[in-house]
């Protein structure tokens, strides 16, 4: 009998335990469920919560999106962007709430694309660059003789895209009364040059831009005193390059070495402008390792080159002087009439050079040579084009940079797209800062940027245009602001005059709107009223490891936390910081007390 109650007793222990235990793993489950369920702003660890929702109402609100920021090298999914009038306000893991949302559910938000490479803003070509993903327009290559003027035109009736100019140093010369071969042997011409040169960088001008192959005349003595002023106002110099053919003493390497020799006396920066077809042609790899031994030396030079096998020109420029036939390895036939399927002949090869037609030279570009170009780090796109209503003109005026990313990164895998999408973005932006505060808010998204941002789909994103057709949307690209205005939809472009003017130190200093939430204090970030430090600058300072991986990780010492979530482990414990980690100006901060935190 007593066995039996013992037995009795122990068996209800057993179930009552069973039960206990069971009702435990049900709470747990039902806790674990209402875990994944509660937005990461209610989630509870270590008896820290969450800060609570930001309650922000922002003026657009992009989700999960695939967030890639080259400057950062950072490749994040699911990430919210929220944007307050012009700039980027939030990148990050939790829940914003905006007056107009996006979802970006597949979609790669990428920085706006920028050509440094082109032409006037005019309305027709502007929006095939913007369905191309581009954002700011700058005349680098060429410009204008009158900076003010030039400004003033588009500031009564703005593009709608960013804008800015060069000093179109042919224009200047052809003011002054100079024939492209005549060289300014007057001294008291080039004085007048340099002081229109110098009138014009105070109006804003970004650069200087030289021609040395459509303006033989333009000296070397002469590039040298330019280039020097370049250096007194902290601005580069631009360069298409006196020669382009691969043959006889006056070659492509040649001309290479000009503006090497140039940056080396001067110190002045110099970028040559589409090097494929105007300085590598058939000798890129001589061409490349000339620019690797000089940046080895510390000078600066950078490159861009438009993702094609073909170039074009104008017909009656001096580039089809006697003997091009010879110097490019061209024939009649090989020159195409753009947006039909018409060659030329002897014939109407005349007749067009009288009419100034542009012209594509097919076969122009070894295609290998394009893909060896773009695999150097310093090298970006910019398409020497945009499209007028006459249709004269390149397919690269509409494709370039979706070419760049579908093509060349997701079709052949020559480059990641990380590296492309910086192609087409920071490393333009990276070029003009030194020229310019405003490209210091360009080419990247992060907290303070300027919200230029592009939403393609990867798997889709390509050129359409051809040599036929000219004027095609590229494919893929979904979404397109520009200052925080959404002027691309889908295929359908918002006539918001968005663009703004970007113009030199000199005129555009470093200042930001009061509606912008930073500030700088000895090395800080002053970000809501409260003090931030860069995760990098603490590991130097205080002798810890960082790492900062691609997906967002930062590893701090023995910390691992995220950007874009308060939430850090360290050594499998699981906490929360006081504010997530912000991306700024190329590093990730966090706020100082949280900083202590991890250090201790």
């Amino acid at each position: 009998m007593k066995n039996n109650k013992l037995i009795s007793s122990i068996a209800a222990f057993v179930v009552v335990g069973m039960i206990v235990l069971l009702s435990a793993c049900i709470r747990q489950e039902r806790h674990d469920s209402d875990l994944q369920a509660v937005p990461e702003a209610e989630f509870v660890i270590g008896f820290q919560r969450e800060p609570p929702f930001d309650d922000t109402v922002y003026d657009y609100v992009i989700l999960n999106a695939r967030y890639i920021n080259p400057e950062t090298g950072s490749d994040i999914e699911g990430m919210y962007i929220g944007i307050l009038g012009d700039y980027v306000a939030a990148v990050t893991r939790r829940p914003l709430t905006g007056r107009n949302v996006i979802d970006a559910t597949g979609l790669v938000a990428a920085p706006g694309f920028i050509d440094i490479d082109t032409y006037d803003p005019i309305p027709f070509g502007v929006r095939y660059k913007i369905a191309d993903g581009v954002t700011t327009n700058l005349l680098m290559h060429g410009g204008a003789p009158d900076a003010a003027a030039w400004y003033a035109i588009y500031e009564r009736s703005p593009p709608n895209m960013n804008y800015g100019i060069s000093n179109f140093i042919t224009a200047i010369r052809a003011n002054l009364g100079y024939g492209i071969n005549t060289i300014m042997t007057n001294r008291s011409d080039f004085e007048r040059l340099s002081n229109i040169v110098e009138i014009n960088i105070l109006n804003g001008a970004l650069g200087i831009s030289m021609s040395p192959e459509y303006v033989p005349g333009l000296h070397y003595d002469d590039m040298l005193r330019l280039s020097e002023i370049a250096v007194k106002y902290g601005i580069a110099t631009y360069y298409h390059l006196r020669y382009s053919t691969h043959l006889g003493e006056n070659n492509n390497l040649k001309a290479v070495q000009e503006v090497i020799d140039i940056a080396r006396q001067t110190g002045a920066s110099v970028h040559i402008m589409h090097i494929t077809s105007t300085g590598s042609t058939y000798v890129v790899e001589e061409a490349f390792d000339m620019i690797d031994r000089a940046r080895d030396e510390g000078l600066d030079i950078t490159v861009d080159i438009y993702p094609y096998d073909s170039w074009a020109t104008y017909l009656n420029s001096a580039r089809f002087s006697a003997g091009w036939q010879d110097r490019f390895g061209l024939t009649y036939s090989d020159l195409q009439v753009p947006n039909s399927s018409e060659t030329l002949t002897e014939e109407t090869f005349n007749i067009y050079r009288r009419q100034g037609l542009l012209v594509i030279a097919n076969g122009s570009i070894p295609e290998n040579e394009v893909q060896y170009a773009l695999q150097k780090p310093y090298v970006f796109i910019a398409s020497d084009q945009i499209l007028g209503v006459n249709l004269n003109g390149h397919p690269r005026g509409a494709g370039s940079f979706s070419r760049t990313i579908g093509r060349y990164a997701r079709e052949l895998g020559v480059i990641t797209l990380m590296d492309a999408i910086a192609k087409v973005s920071f490393l333009p932006a990276q070029r003009l800062e030194s020229a310019s505060a405003d490209m210091k808010r360009k080419g990247r998204i992060e907290v303070g940027s300027d919200a230029d941002i592009v939403l393609f789909d990867y798997s889709t994103i390509i050129d359409r245009a051809t040599n036929d057709n000219v004027a095609v949307f590229s494919e893929g690209i979904k979404y397109v602001f520009i200052n925080g205005k959404l002027v691309y939809e889908n295929g359908v472009i918002n006539e918001l005059r968005a663009g703004k003017p970007i113009k030199n130190y000199l005129v555009h200093p470093e200042i930001r709107p009061q509606t912008q939430p930073f500030g700088s204090l000895t090395g800080y970030l002053v970000y809501d009223g409260k003090y931030f430090v860069s995760l990098a600058d603490a590991a130097s300072e205080y002798d810890v490891e960082y790492v900062n991986n691609t997906d967002g990780k930062q590893i701090f010492g023995n910390a691992e936390l995220f950007v874009g979530l308060t939430r850090y482990n360290i050594h499998g414990q699981n906490s929360h910081l006081l504010h997530e980690p912000i991306v700024y100006r190329g590093k990730i901060f966090i706020l100082i007390d949280d900083l202590e935190k991890l250090l201790h």
